[in-house]
């Protein structure tokens, strides 16, 4: 009986990759910093591989360059939201404000209505009882 042996290539494990603060000066696709699977050097790529398979040596400025951005981005996003909730709070403190002056003058208003017909009132029971 013979046997039969195949040989499997190794499965390509996914690799890792970290967007970059830049675009692909090729494509316009974001590019990512890889790692060489051989030599285990670092380079900057096109995130659309392998469609266009721009590379460069990775200048450690770029990543200083990448994360700053990306925390100064986190900080203003923080900002924005907190903005937001001053906003709203500060709406609803004006429409709370708005509402109180309502009610007030709903009041003035009522008490000014039945004074008039208080009065009215009033004048047609003395002109009746001259009559």
């Amino acid at each position: 009986m013979a046997t039969l042996s195949i040989e499997l290539p190794e499965t390509p494990q996914a690799q890792a990759a970290y967007r970059l603060a830049a675009d692909c000066p090729h494509c316009g696709a974001p590019l990512v910093l890889r790692q060489n699977r051989q030599t285990g050097a670092l380079f900057t790529g096109c995130s659309a591989y392998p469609g266009c398979a721009f590379t460069e040596p990775h200048d450690a400025r770029v990543q200083t360059l990448s994360t700053g951005l990306v925390q100064a981005v986190q900080t203003l996003a923080t900002q924005v939201v907190q903005a937001q909730a001053e906003a709203r709070r500060q709406v609803a403190e004006a429409q709370a404000e708005t509402q109180r002056q309502l009610a007030a003058e709903r009041a003035t208003l009522d008490r000014t209505v039945r004074q008039l017909i208080a009065l009215a009132y009033g004048q047609k029971t003395h002109a009746a009882s001259r009559s």
